[in-house]
């Protein structure tokens, strides 16, 4: 009768006295169960190539070159690890450690073994967004404006001069917006009437949208406009209102702007079926009214820009930093041609409070202070859905 003693003699021996002792060994081996790979992926709006790693069990072959006859392998613990009986050839299971019996007629010893399998990663590598989606045709729209253009101060102006005492502008035909009807940002006002700083976006004829943190935007100031031919417009805020506990302030202005003075749009209700993903190519400017480029991440009421292109870590050559005076520029979309308002900046990121999923909010301030408007949507019933 043979006696067991597995932890601390680490074998089973036969009572006979003509037993051969032999050494047993582990030795590493690595084997790839699930070689390398690569596919491209479609998630709503988006084309990815995934690279998956290969899957590597760090298993062993269990010998002994000394025995004198071949050995039978098997596994105490079955559940972590298999053991080829006649190789010594160790398959994974589990992440564990088991033991491993060799077995000799009149001699069975034990060798402990651990197996791991690592591996198997996958690393997702943005290619490009789906053909007829809105991020599409938005990164279309920023490719066509800025691609091969050089992000200086001729290409980034929006205006070449501005005079408040005046109410002047000169705008400039050499901006990658030029195209563009600028006209619902403001280009002054009388808070700091050398600069834009508190600048506002209207959103209809007689409000504007700006951030409700800086104060240059107030009853009683007043804001210049230019149309996309040059002709100025001056208005005064005539009320206020925070919207919730946004960074949104919607201002009233004392009388409605003529024609050719427009207002910006904003996101409809079912925005995020629209564009379902992080990292959207958009437009924002700063308080010298030059031209950004950034990659927005929308959530309800809020928003923040990135400066690295799409899915990438490749930096956009057309990002800046919002900076302190810059607060109230806005973040927009350009959708045929017109500013689609995201939301005014706030002091650090380029992030700052979003009218996306606030236009009810929005529009009941409105009410409240008057004027007989609310907020205009944009139409994006030509791109798909991805509800």
């Amino acid at each position: 009768m043979q006696t067991i003693d597995e932890h601390f003699a680490g074998r089973i021996r036969g009572a006979t006295p003509d037993d051969v002792d032999f050494t047993l060994e582990s030795t590493p081996l690595d084997v790839e169960s699930v070689p390398a790979s690569s596919q491209v992926v479609t998630v709503n709006d988006t084309v990815y190539r995934d690279d998956i790693a290969a899957v590597i069990d760090h298993v062993a072959t269990v010998s002994a070159a000394d025995a004198p006859a071949p050995l039978s392998f098997s596994s105490l613990n079955p559940e972590v690890l298999t053991v080829n009986s006649a190789s010594g050839v160790v398959s994974w299971v589990q992440n564990g450690q088991a033991g491993v019996l060799a077995k000799l007629p009149l001699l069975t010893k034990r060798i402990d073994v651990f197996v791991q399998r690592t591996g198997g990663g996958t690393v997702r590598t943005f290619l490009s967004r789906v053909p007829g989606s809105m991020a599409a045709y938005l990164d279309s729209v920023r490719a066509d404006r800025t691609e091969g253009v050089t992000p200086d101060t001729a290409a980034r102006n929006i205006y070449l001069a501005r005079n408040y005492a005046a109410q002047t502008c000169t705008l400039n035909p050499d901006c990658v917006l030029a195209d563009v009807d600028m006209s619902p940002y403001s280009i002054l006002n009388s808070w700091n009437q050398s600069n834009g700083r508190g600048g506002g976006t209207l959103v209809s004829p007689r409000h504007l949208i700006a951030a409700d943190h800086y104060a240059p935007l107030s009853v009683g100031h007043t804001a210049l406009f230019a149309s996309h031919t040059g002709q100025v417009y001056a208005r005064t805020v005539s009320a206020k209102q925070k919207v919730g506990t946004t960074d949104l302030r919607v201002c009233l202005l004392d009388s409605d702007l003529p024609s050719d003075i427009k207002f910006a749009k904003v996101l409809p209700d079912n925005w995020a079926a629209k564009i379902p993903t992080s990292r959207i190519p958009c437009f924002f400017s700063n308080q010298f009214k030059q031209v950004f480029v950034g990659y927005v991440n929308i959530t309800t009421g809020n928003w923040s820009i990135s400066g690295m292109q799409n899915g990438t870590q490749i930096p956009e050559p057309w990002y800046s930093q919002v900076v302190d005076g810059d607060s109230g520029s806005p973040a927009f979309f350009i959708i045929d041609d017109e500013m689609v308002l995201i939301g005014p900046a706030h002091f650090y990121g380029p992030a700052g409070s979003a009218t996306a999923s606030m236009n009810a909010d929005v529009n009941a301030v409105m009410t409240a202070l008057g004027g007989g408007y609310q907020l205009t949507v944009a139409d994006l019933s030509e791109f798909p859905s991805y509800a």
